[in-house]
């Protein structure tokens, strides 16, 4: 198999979306059970208003942002939106308690969060006055009623982006080097501190390659996602996807991994001994 130097993330979902534009890249379940998908197009449109939005909140190259949520649709657009224009991802365990964010968070000098929903707001305010580089929170889910423009809905914050020319994104993304870093994965801490490993372009770009060289993927496959995307293994097996072009579902909850898993009937389950 022939590797290619790929500059960016962004260069390497360009290619799938020109050569695949029309098919899913991605499903996920409603609450009622109805499972519902975005085309590579659609899929890229969407990148185009994260990373226009995060520019327009002044979020710059090499500039951290966390995201702490449940494996989830809105983890992969926010994640590709950030690396696209530059920036780096960093995911926080949605199970982590208040004190483990604020580690995280100030550890990686984050600018911006995205929180999957009031759960998770809750521990960030709970922080809020102990994360001062912190400029703005983004709620994949939910509404917050108190007037704090320190929050904003994921809907807003799509908005924000609006007077941001597609001339500007793309200069932006030009600019990505292949050894700029695009996301820092953090152990979960059980020995001591966690730590924090800084995957580039090139490493992203060069393993998914990989995985890629070591099977057997077809057109038409579709993965089923639920581990969490702040692990290495679940970020890995997203590029890949994203580089064959598959079809990457998205569960909703541990509690309906089965009855998601069942309706969604994948050809590759990505999983670990534990389940």
């Amino acid at each position: 198999m022939e590797f290619k130097d790929y500059q960016s993330i962004h260069q390497m979902l360009k290619e799938t979306v020109d050569s695949r534009g029309g098919q899913a890249a991605y499903k996920w379940f409603l609450e009622g059970g109805q499972l519902v998908s975005v085309t590579w197009e659609e899929f890229y449109d969407q990148v185009k208003k994260v990373s226009k939005s995060l520019m327009a909140l002044d979020v710059r190259k090499n500039d951290k942002v966390n995201i702490i949520s449940y494996t989830c649709y809105r983890w992969m657009l926010s994640d590709i939106g950030i690396s696209s224009i530059g920036a780096c991802t960093v995911g926080i365990y949605q199970s982590n308690l208040a004190k483990d964010c604020k580690y995280v968070i100030n550890h990686s000098d984050s600018v911006l969060i995205f929180a999957e929903d009031e759960t998770q707001l809750k521990k960030l305010l709970e922080i809020r006055e102990d994360i001062p580089d912190v400029r703005k929170v983004v709620l994949f889910n939910g509404t917050y009623s108190k007037d704090d423009d320190w929050i904003v809905t994921f809907e807003e914050f799509l908005k924000l982006g609006e007077d941001i020319s597609d001339d500007a994104f793309q200069q932006r993304t030009d600019e990505v080097s292949p050894d700029d870093p695009a996301g820092i994965v953090y152990t979960s801490g059980t020995t001591g501190v966690p730590k924090g490993a800084v995957l580039t372009h090139d490493n992203v770009t060069f393993t998914a390659q990989s995985v890629k060289g070591s099977g057997e993927f077809r057109d038409g496959d579709e993965m089923f996602l639920f581990l969490p995307l702040a692990h290495v293994f679940a970020r890995t097996c997203a590029y890949t996807a994203l580089l064959v072009g598959s079809t990457t579902i998205f569960n909703r909850a541990m509690p309906t991994l089965m009855e998601d898993l069942n309706a969604a009937a994948p050809h590759w389950f990505i999983s670990v001994p534990r389940i």
